[in-house]
């Protein structure tokens, strides 16, 4: 058992037993339980320093109705509960200077469970709160404020929110147009003002981004049950683009390409100022998929085994796999194991883990996530309980920062109950990360593909006396929406035509076309008149 393993399993035999409520670890830092026996502290505060590189950080997240914060500034590190708040709180996220949360919270009906709601008229209510122990929530908004987050930038703690349940907020062919974006502003002495709406399309719950240079600003979303991820620039009300639109073939070594829009939930807008378009979000897998992002393309994956990050181009940019530091098993060799089982269900397997609740943190390098393990126990002669009946498999026993930069991780909590008839579970963690007056960000997150290739006709006409279209034989993408594609014959001449609905900025070819192989003109037209060419050679249909 190396030093990690054995300092984390001698924190639980003494948290379990009761016998210290502080361990001192061979650095003299301590780590302190606090107010949630259940929670263990997987890194020590000087690995966490360094993983964040900064001592001002503060992590948030929720168990059972309670929200709880450990301020990593402090030693020793400290699990504390904010006793202040009184209702049951979802989906809360810290200000740009670390000291106050915003959550929601049940509205007047009572009715609100968790962030996803499965009727648009249940109500939510948006609080902030100081972070401490005994401080004292206030109400921003009652009773139509879904999923608030404070608004990046802002100089002092305005929110924004959604203003109808974001189950059923949007669907592009069912229900379109549903609900709208406010903004309510908030003084920095949690003094509230005024609400304005923010964008009048429909309803959306990722956040808002910074504002680019170009003064652009973009929110994202997830729809329900149809599928895919959505952002808009919502100062061009008709710019909304789909993500996750994902070219797969059947196998690793395939070659005929289809369209796959996975399910996506967790939609988090970017904290980067200088890629102000993208979002991070969790599919629900493609079975029987191969992706290049995804493994290298060699193998599919399951439903939030992995969290993306996508851009309003309509590429994915970043994926991120499970971390490889929790043993994961096969159920069938778990029945290998049951003879291990001890009195009292002794775990015998882990098989499978996902992640739940990703979150962008405020700095554009790091994220937050729980990960949810799937366990199950032997109690002697058979199992603890029918494994399809056992309510306890599912938890999310541990919490990870990830930097995003570099794709890796570091396990902060995980729960000390691990038995059968477990209740820990860690849900919506959200991190701060101060970020330095000096701090330039690096150029970290280019576009997906490095074979993009500009066109080879003239640009001309258009915002800016051009097209600037790119296409890599598979997508077009355009820096303004294409408003058409055409396919024309080595002579010119058009032979079809295709318009992209809801302003695309990035389509798949095979997607509008199906034309004989052959060598043809993709002929790409944008809005303001910006025009042009690619050579297409098309090898089989």
């Amino acid at each position: 058992m190396n030093k990690a393993a054995w300092w984390n399993r001698l924190c639980d035999i003494v948290i379990r037993s009761g016998l210290a409520i502080a361990l001192v670890a061979g650095t003299h830092e301590a780590l302190a339980v606090g107010d949630l026996a259940d929670a263990g502290f997987s890194a020590t505060r000087t690995e966490i320093v360094d993983f964040l590189g900064t001592e001002n950080a503060m992590l948030v997240f929720v168990v059972g109705d309670d929200l709880y914060y450990v301020d990593i500034s402090q030693d020793p590190l400290t699990i504390t509960r904010m006793a202040g708040i009184t209702k049951k709180v979802v989906a809360p996220n810290i200000s740009d200077n670390g000291e106050w949360v915003v959550y929601a919270a049940p509205g007047s009906d009572g009715a609100l469970k968790n962030d996803l709601t499965s009727d648009a008229d249940i109500k939510s209510s948006a609080y902030i709160c100081k972070i401490g122990a005994n401080e004292n929530p206030v109400e921003v908004v009652a009773d139509e404020a879904h999923v608030p987050r404070f608004v990046k930038g802002s100089g002092a703690l305005d929110i924004v929110y959604a203003s109808i349940g974001i189950w059923d907020a949007w669907d592009a062919t069912e229900n379109p147009n549903q609900g709208e974006v406010r903004r309510t502003a908030v003084a920095a002495d949690g003094t509230v003002g005024g609400e304005s709406v923010v964008y009048s399309g429909f309803a959306l719950y990722g956040g808002l981004s910074y504002e680019d240079t170009d003064g652009k600003q973009y929110m994202g979303t997830a729809i329900g049950n149809s599928g895919g991820a959505w952002m808009v620039e919502v100062t061009g009300p008709s710019d909304s683009v789909q993500l996750h639109r994902l070219q797969v073939t059947d196998g690793p070594d395939g070659t005929t390409y289809e369209t796959k829009v996975p399910q996506v939930c967790n939609p988090s807008i970017t904290s980067s100022r200088k890629y102000p378009n993208t979002m991070m979000y969790l599919d629900f897998g493609c079975s029987g998929c191969y992706y290049d992002l995804v493994k290298n393309g060699e193998a599919s994956w399951y439903q939030h085994e992995m969290f993306f990050i996508g851009n309003f181009d309509g590429q994915v940019v970043k994926g991120f796999v499970q971390p490889t530091d929790i043993e994961m098993i096969s159920t069938s060799e778990a029945g290998s194991r049951k003879a291990e089982g001890g009195e009292g269900g002794a775990i015998v397997a882990t098989t499978g883990n996902t992640y739940e609740y990703p979150e962008w943190s405020n700095h554009p390098y790091f994220g937050v996530t729980t990960v949810q393990t799937d366990r199950l126990w032997w109690c002697g002669g058979e199992w603890c309980a029918p494994p399809s009946e056992d309510d306890s498999r599912t938890k999310n026993e541990f919490i990870y920062a990830i930097n995003l930069k570099t794709g890796d991780k570091l396990q902060v909590l995980h729960s000390t109950d691990t038995l059968q008839g477990r209740t820990m579970s860690y849900r919506w963690p959200w991190l701060w990360v101060e970020v330095a007056d000096d701090f330039s960000e690096d150029d970290w997150l280019p576009i997906a593909r490095d074979d993009w290739r500009r066109g080879f006709g003239v640009p001309r006409g258009g915002e800016g006396g051009a097209a600037h279209a790119r296409f890599d034989g598979r997508v077009v993408s355009a820096d303004l929406p294409i408003e058409r594609l055409s396919i024309h014959n080595m002579l010119g001449r058009e032979m079809s035509g295709y318009v992209p609905m809801h302003s695309a900025r990035s389509v798949t070819v095979a997607d509008a076309f199906s034309p004989e192989p052959g060598v043809y003109f993709l002929r790409v037209n944008t809005r303001g008149g910006g025009t042009d060419v690619f050579r297409w050679v098309v090898t089989g249909k």
